[in-house]
């Protein structure tokens, strides 16, 4: 039972990497210089990986903890903040406009399950690009989030 039930989630995870390959190509600021098309692709690749590692990551641990008889504490969200924090120094403005594209695109037609899953790799995105800055960015950055009102 709990292997058809991961084998289940593997495939749904894998097919919603596969259908965002379906999705248009995002619009992105021309950077001078850059094959942008190559760039997109690149990002494209990245979230790719991103979420097959998370998937495979969470399958091993659902299947040790239940080999084990142990409750399985580690989740997709988990799985996505490792595979997300290992890739940082890749996650660029290009990554983060086509991520932004998917997720416009998802939020519209696509399932509620991929849309949360590319929200959490873009909040984990987030705070890894935020973790990576220059000191004087980090502070520049806080003070526009505590200078910004509550949504």
């Amino acid at each position: 039972m709990f292997l058809a039930k991961c084998s289940r989630c593997m495939f749904a995870m894998r097919g919603s990497s596969a259908r965002l390959r379906r999705v248009p190509r995002p619009m992105a600021a021309p950077k001078s210089g850059l094959d942008l098309e190559a760039e997109i692709g690149r990002a494209r690749k990245l979230l790719d990986e991103i979420i097959d590692e998370a998937t495979q990551d969470l399958f091993v641990e659902e299947t040790t903890a239940e080999a084990l008889g142990e409750a399985c504490e580690f989740d997709m969200g988990n799985a996505l903040e490792g595979a997300v924090r290992k890739r940082a120094e890749s996650l660029d403005s290009v990554f983060m406009n086509t991520l932004s594209s998917y997720i416009m695109v998802v939020e519209r037609e696509g399932p509620r399950q991929i849309l949360e899953i590319l929200l959490q790799i873009r909040e984990f995105a987030v705070e890894a690009v935020r973790e990576n800055m220059p000191s004087e960015l980090k502070w520049v950055d806080t003070l526009v989030r505590v200078a910004k009102p509550a949504d």
